[in-house]
């Protein structure tokens, strides 16, 4: 049997492009051993590899371009790992700070007191995960058009012990229909404006619907349009936008929604990647 020092070691030294693919060679291996830190791996170098077939099966597949998350059916976000595969988008480094951000406005308006939240294009539940184990919540909605992307969301809530309720449809069509009111609503909705903007291997593996909707900032325009509807005394909303979005945003709300309060807050990356929202009325 092959060690696993010896199979990243002789993995990297056939490929041109050594740097780029260590991290991904190792990470495979860490997968396939059960090996959750580098230095683990490092410490159990020596260990022979559980399924040589398997590591070469994964490592094809990422040659061939597929994003290592959907192989290893795997996403890190905020310390947890999410199961994903191709039903939901990746989740992204900004959305973590989405979470984070939503948390410290939350601690701000609601006092700790536990709150109602709805995940709008919830994808794999990260964003509603995730705020649920860093502030207190009642009841927690996800809410996505699409089916299959549900059962994705369903398999990390049961994962993380997480109870809540699923809805399939648009937007925030499905807490008005069931007259269901929220304190937060946090969403991470299509909002690449030109396609041409997304790298070739999102657009081969990622689905184009998780990234541009119907129509220009619909989901939005939707949020904001119902917002009264589904509010409770309290309304806080986060949301993740485009670099590119802040100005049509910004134009979107003075001229629709003049009582709602809101701030831009720029990502790790000094870009203008997050809108809080908040109503009061």
């Amino acid at each position: 049997m092959a060690t696993l020092i010896d199979i990243y070691n002789n993995t990297i030294n056939s490929l041109h492009h050594k740097d780029n693919c260590a991290y991904y060679i190792r990470k495979i291996l860490m997968h396939i051993n059960g090996i959750n830190s580098d230095a683990e791996f490092y410490l159990r170098a020596d260990e022979n590899i559980a399924d040589l077939r398997l590591f070469t099966s994964y490592f094809n597949r990422f040659l061939q371009g597929e994003p290592l998350e959907y192989i290893l059916n795997e996403c890190p976000f905020l310390g947890e790992k999410y199961y994903v595969d191709n039903r939901v988008l990746i989740p992204r480094v900004e959305s973590e700070e989405v979470v984070l951000i939503a948390v410290k406005f939350a601690k701000e308006i609601f006092k700790n007191r536990p709150i109602e939240i709805a995940d709008i294009c919830s994808g794999s539940g990260a964003l509603s995960i995730a705020f649920s184990k860093l502030y207190p919540t009642q009841d927690i909605v996800m809410i996505d058009i699409d089916a299959k992307t549900l059962d994705v969301a369903r398999i990390n809530a049961k994962k993380n012990s997480i109870t809540a309720t699923f809805y399939q449809g648009d937007v925030l069509g499905p807490l008005i229909n069931n007259r269901r009111k929220v304190d937060l609503i946090l969403s991470n909705p299509p909002y690449i404006l030109h396609e041409n903007e997304i790298d070739q291997s999102v657009i081969n593996y990622e689905k184009r619907h998780f990234l541009i909707d119907r129509e220009p900032l619909y989901v939005y325009k939707k949020i904001f349009d119902n917002a009264l509807k589904i509010k409770k005394n309290k309304l806080l909303i986060v949301m993740e936008i485009g670099y590119d979005t802040k100005e049509l945003l910004r134009k979107m709300l003075i001229e629709n929604y003049p009582n709602f309060s809101y701030i831009f807050l720029q990502d790790i990356n000094k870009k203008d990647r997050i809108l809080v929202v908040r109503i009061d009325e």
